[in-house]
């Protein structure tokens, strides 16, 4: 008795059924198959002939680089592979060109059953926009072949995508059936598991932990726990689970350091004054409370537990609010306190995603420019699997995209165009918006702000976002997996929030300048609250409006410039001694702004 998997039955009843067969997805990989006496791992022509041998006297698979070979089964049913140069009379070189015609008059052929399985048909004639002379000759005789192809015969079409196959091809072609061979599913992973640990709970609980992960994954990884028990000296079915999960880190990442393990309970109690006094985000207590309980989460991991799975992301924030109030900032500050440094910070400018602009991300389909360079996200991700990855102003990017995002957050994972399986189990995904603030809005925003009730503005936020996603664009399953890390920011409504933000400002422009002139012997000190009582006097309207990007705006318009033009003066005069310059308010100054030289 052989017991196989709902995809396997599904390709059997439609090689029943129909007389052409396109298949697609997981062709690359190894997959079980299950006998009343064996688990065996096979290949794809092996499965495929174990299929179709007992049916089809010949079976023939064709790619461009193993040409064409001869599929079939030994009397003690062991998998024989036969080059072919030529068939009878008639021999035939290796080219598409040929066997295409050779397949072509096969298929039409009553006296003979047969079956030609053609392979990287993705390479070979793929959908395009244009197609040459040549291949829009193939495709009107594979329309006549589909057509006129006799019920003995077979002819199986492998693509990598569905997206790949040729309209031609396959539309309104009752003979036609598609196959999707998916990533192992719970109960063939569980089987691999059986055969290599025996039946037992650990097999189940691998099944579980290596979800996503293809079969010819699962032998690697199996052969990277066995070097793994050499190094501990133990037997390789006695590893525990947390030995299993080390190894599947190691694999998955190529990392053995978990940047996450490393943040002590002293540290993420001190998180508060890291991210307010050291890095200077200003008046954002309560976005910085929820970032901080979202980080104890994450240093724990706990989320799998209701998850079932390991599956999704270490973190998951939505902040929103206003602009300027330091959404990006605490997202590069969030990287700098869990990695160490703002490297593992990226951001995704969804502004830059409009229609047809997602392949931009996990790269471009097979047959397309820029396909070889793979996507934005898979690559950054591929390089720094432990990164904090911000989506900003996610509103503006087309909708197509939010499946992208459904993928990341359900199961931790998206496939390249280059078809490598990225894992993003220890990124911390932030998308940040401005809904709320939008000119629909503005009565509701009024209103809230009319109260003076931070709760009720921020519940203003919060009901605009999920309105978003319930209503304008129909996705609450993605609200669903945001769930409850909803996190509206302040408005920088007070002077006691601007004088902080700008005080912040204005000791992060002196360190940065000391740092990067030293070397040439010059120092720059500031008047700070001469300075900074200046600023928001004359500045006050627009530090309100515009929050700390309002700021930072203005320090480039009022103080960069005279700054500027002090630097060239000290690079023409070349002096021999430490030159000490000070910022300071005078009324002779531009905008009352000065730079004094000592």
């Amino acid at each position: 008795m052989i017991n196989l998997f709902l995809w396997q039955k599904n390709c059997l009843r439609a090689i029943q059924n129909h007389n052409v067969i396109i298949i697609h997805g997981n062709i690359r990989d190894m997959y079980m198959y299950c006998t009343a006496h064996h688990n065996l791992e096979l290949s794809f022509d092996e499965l495929m002939t174990n299929f179709l041998f007992s049916d089809y006297g010949d079976i023939y698979r064709y790619d461009p680089y193993s040409k064409a070979t001869k599929l079939s089964l030994s009397e003690n049913n062991l998998f024989k592979t036969e080059k072919i140069d030529g068939f009878g009379s008639q021999g035939f070189t290796d080219t598409n060109d040929t066997v295409f015609a050779r397949v072509l008059n096969d298929m039409e052929n009553k006296e003979i059953s047969r079956v030609w399985m053609l392979k990287d048909m993705s390479n070979i004639l793929p959908y395009k926009s244009a197609y040459s002379q040549k291949e829009s000759f193939w495709l009107i005789a594979f329309q006549r072949m589909i057509e006129t192809i006799s019920s003995k015969n077979k002819l199986i079409l492998c693509y990598i995508s569905d997206t790949q196959v040729p309209f031609e091809i396959s539309e309104n072609n009752h003979q036609v059936a598609f196959i999707k061979i998916s990533i192992p599913d719970f109960y063939e992973r569980e089987m691999f598991w059986i055969t290599k640990l025996g039946p037992s709970g650990m097999a189940t609980e691998l099944s579980k932990l290596t979800d996503g992960l293809a079969l010819t994954s699962l032998g690697k990884l199996y052969q990277l726990a066995q070097n793994y028990s050499k190094e501990l000296k133990k037997d390789i079915k006695s590893l525990s689970l947390h030995n299993w999960e080390h190894v599947l880190s190691q694999y998955k990442f190529g990392e053995t350091h978990n940047f996450y393990e490393q943040i002590t309970p002293e540290q993420l109690s001190n998180a508060e004054t890291f991210f307010i006094e050291e890095e200077g985000i200003k008046g954002q207590n309560y976005a910085i409370k929820q970032t901080i309980k979202m980080l104890w989460k994450a240093r724990t991991n706990v989320s799998q537990l209701l998850r079932g799975s390991s599956n999704g992301p270490r973190g998951i924030q939505f902040y929103c609010g206003p602009s300027g109030t330091g959404k990006t900032m605490l997202c590069k500050k969030l990287a700098k306190f869990v990695f160490g440094t703002e490297d593992n910070f990226h951001r995704f400018d969804m502004s830059e995603y409009q229609e047809h602009s997602s392949k931009k991300l996990i790269g471009s389909d097979p047959g397309f420019i820029g396909h070889e360079r793979g996507g934005l996200l898979t690559n950054a991700v591929l390089e720094k699997p432990f990164s904090v990855i911000l989506f900003d102003e996610i509103e503006k990017a087309d909708h197509s995209i939010f499946d992208i995002f459904l993928q990341i957050l359900s199961d931790g994972r998206l496939t390249s165009s280059r078809g490598d399986i990225v894992f993003f189990n220890e990124t911390i995904i932030i998308f940040t918006s401005n809904i709320g603030t939008r000119k629909r809005e503005m009565d509701q925003l009024r209103e809230a702000q009319h109260s003076k009730n931070p709760e009720i503005i921020r519940q203003h936020f919060i009901n605009c976002v999920q309105n978003f996603f319930k209503y304008e664009i129909s996705r609450p399953e993605l609200l669903n997996r945001i769930g409850n890390n909803i996190t509206p920011f302040n408005y920088f409504d007070n002077k006691k929030v601007l004088f902080s933000t700008l005080d912040s400002k204005l000791i992060s422009l002196k360190k940065c300048f000391n740092e990067q002139y030293a070397h040439k012997n010059i120092a720059l000190e500031i008047e700070q609250k001469a300075v900074k009582n200046y600023l928001v006097k004359t500045y006050e309207k627009n530090f309100l409006e515009f929050g700390g990007r309002g700021v930072l705006n203005t320090l480039d318009d009022i103080i960069l410039p005279e700054l500027s033009r002090s630097l060239l003066k000290l690079e023409a005069r070349k002096p021999d001694r430490k030159i000490n310059l000070i910022i300071n308010v005078s009324s002779h100054g531009k905008d009352g702004i000065c730079i004094e030289e000592r």
